[in-house]
């Protein structure tokens, strides 16, 4: 999880991101409704509990195909996601180029993650030297997934061919992609250099850089003018080890003679499926199968309760003495906890 422990000072974050990455340090929090514990009563800051149902039913239209081909060759993924990223950028309060960016990265880590093991996970973070920071997404077996920018704010100019500039958002960096298990010794990582910061292309090159995949990746976002997203998806389509000249060739003319981006097919009325057998035309497929992805934050009072014990209580005295409360924020759903003076105080005698 990342939770934002409002009000640290700069060398308690550096010290508790060390300690625990999970953690960082910031002054900005949300405000609305109360919630308690049977355990401990935190007050949840958020707003009206309608505004959470994306994150608990898939949205409706939103889908995940994914199949291969019957001499096991290819490898294809395709994904409509625009109520979950739509979501997503309401959660987050995005502008339309943080939107795009997050839409793109929560999309590439669906498709990295369909098909693996119910708890396997995939973690995708760029950290780059443009305005946004960072980009982070993370989805599992299930087809859950969250995300967060590093600055909501970020609002550029079009590029030049009139786009949501993204690529100029990420800026040049890294991106860093993470399997893990909970059976695993350790997680799988690989890193490396952000090649254009759209994302997409970004995420093939890891693929074959650190997988030696040969890949097509394509994730898109549609912003309206209000902010809303109007469609979202992507594809994956994998080349597998024992390829043909003539499967790789189809596939390749399949993908060359593509005439509209995944944004546009979606816009059209084209679903996954769709999607799978535009992109397998020429290609005997197996049998498709479907999953609905959705947005699921794991915060939760316990880990709140967590996060607090592992801080110094000398710090956190001080800071509930000098504003009366703790705030806790979660940066993959928005919402903020908040403990009083004698919670907080329960939370460190419990720790003994």
């Amino acid at each position: 999880m990342k939770f934002i422990v409002v009000g640290f000072s700069e060398p308690l974050s550096i010290r508790t991101s060390r300690q625990c990455s999970s953690f960082v340090a910031h002054r900005n929090f949300s405000s609305g409704i109360k919630a308690k514990s049977s355990v401990i009563r935190f007050a949840v800051l958020c707003s009206a509990n309608s505004f959470y149902d994306f994150m608990v039913e898939p949205v409706p239209g939103d889908e995940l195909a994914r199949t291969i081909t019957c001499n096991g060759q290819v490898s294809l993924k395709s994904l409509v996601a625009t109520g979950l990223v739509d979501g997503a950028a309401r959660l987050q309060e995005t502008k339309p180029v943080a939107t795009a960016a997050l839409g793109r990265t929560l999309i590439c880590a669906l498709l990295l993650s369909a098909g693996k093991k119910s708890e396997e996970t995939v973690n995708i973070e760029f950290r780059g030297s443009g305005p946004l920071k960072t980009v982070v997404a993370v989805a599992d077996g299930l087809g859950q997934v969250r995300g967060y920018v590093g600055d909501r704010n970020v609002d550029l100019p079009p590029n030049n061919r009139g786009k949501l500039d993204v690529s100029k958002a990420i800026g040049e960096g890294i991106v860093r992609v993470t399997r893990n298990h909970y059976t695993w010794k350790q997680p799988y990582q690989g890193l490396t250099r952000i090649v254009s910061g759209e994302v997409a292309e970004d995420i093939a090159n890891y693929l074959y850089q650190s997988e030696q995949i040969y890949s097509a990746v394509a994730a898109g976002v549609f912003v309206k003018p209000d902010g809303s997203v109007s469609a979202a998806g992507g594809y994956l389509v994998q080349l597998l080890p024992g390829a043909s000249e003539e499967t790789s060739r189809l596939l390749e003319d399949n993908l060359y003679s593509l005439e509209y981006s995944p944004t546009e097919m979606i816009r059209l009325g084209m679903n996954s499926t769709d999607i799978v057998q535009k992109l397998s035309q020429g290609l005997e497929i197996q049998k498709v199968h479907k999953s609905r992805p959705l947005y699921r934050c794991h915060c939760s009072i316990d880990r709140v309760e967590r996060t607090v014990a592992l801080l110094p209580k000398d710090e956190i005295e001080q800071l509930v003495a000098s504003i009366g409360a703790l705030q806790v924020k979660c940066e993959f759903c928005n919402r903020t906890y908040e403990l009083t003076p004698p919670e907080v105080e329960q939370i460190y005698r419990d720790r003994k």
